[in-house]
């Protein structure tokens, strides 16, 4: 799915406090807003799971809390992540899957998703 503009912030959970991406899940996050939220056990913001993927744009996952490092993100093995132009503290993640940082163009035109149905595409 592609989530616009939302912010995900004051959640409690176990891990992933703001997100659990799990296996087969691909959500896109454009201009979002994910912090403050906590995990008791395991990552407090965005938690991707063997299979999934996190991309966002413009979107910013910081400020997040758990009891356990990593504070705001985890991608297992075998999960994905992609940051465009995003703002992250890499040191408050903890990547044993691949992940993508791509700050180019961020001054630049601005992105805006557009979707034709089952079609969806970014264009600069």
């Amino acid at each position: 799915p592609l989530i616009i503009r939302c912010r995900i912030t004051g959640n409690v959970a176990k891990g992933g406090g703001g997100l659990a991406i799990y296996p087969n899940s691909h959500p896109t996050f454009y201009e979002c807003d994910i912090s403050g939220n906590e995990s008791l056990f395991f990552t407090g913001g965005v938690l991707v799971f063997e299979g999934g993927s996190f991309t966002g744009y413009d979107t910013s996952v910081v400020a997040n809390v758990s009891h356990l490092p990593p504070l705001d993100g985890t991608v297992n093995s075998g999960g994905e992540a992609f940051f465009y132009c995003c703002e992250i503290e890499l040191q408050n993640w903890d990547f044993t899957g691949s992940y993508v940082i791509d700050d180019s163009n961020c001054e630049g035109v601005g992105t805006s998703p557009r979707s034709w149905g089952s079609m969806k595409a970014l264009f600069r």
